[in-house]
């Protein structure tokens, strides 16, 4: 199994590549240099929980979410990572957890606020209400005596 050093010092070479038609380099989905970039930023996270998960660049993992993550643009895989970092997990997300953090169209630093709503609307100021709870407190006087 490779070091986490040798896996950068990969992905640093990868992203110098010019592009060509070689099947080894990632070509569909996700444009390859952004994906090589992603897989680097995940590994820098997560080190080598993220190694052990997902494996290397051009591995079949990896191809597997270049595919997944093509339908999304790079903004929206930045919104992912920002997520990741803000929630600060201990362990690297699945698939399916990141693409719905890239989903999510709100940003980062929202997500887990506690936001607190609106109060309901002030029903217990109506009249018949307040002619109820006095009727009712008439009767619980006279109960008590």
């Amino acid at each position: 199994m490779k070091s986490t050093h040798e896996l950068a010092e990969n992905l640093v070479t990868e992203l110098r590549k010019p592009h060509s038609t070689d099947t080894t380099r990632p070509s569909e989905g996700l444009n390859g240099k952004v994906m090589i970039r992603l897989w680097g930023k995940l590994l820098a996270l997560y080190g080598r929980q993220w190694e052990a998960s997902y494996g290397h660049v051009n591995g079949n993992v990896f191809k597997e979410w270049q595919k997944a993550l093509s339908g999304l643009s790079t903004s929206q895989i930045k919104i992912g990572l920002d997520a990741l970092v803000q929630e600060g997990g201990d362990f690297p997300p699945n698939l399916i957890k990141f693409l719905r953090l890239c989903r999510t169209n709100v940003p980062a630093y929202y997500r887990k606020a506690d936001l607190a709503s609106l109060p309901p609307p002030n029903v217990h100021r109506s009249p018949e209400v307040i002619a109820a709870k006095e009727k009712h407190l008439e009767e619980v006087k006279k109960l008590l005596g």
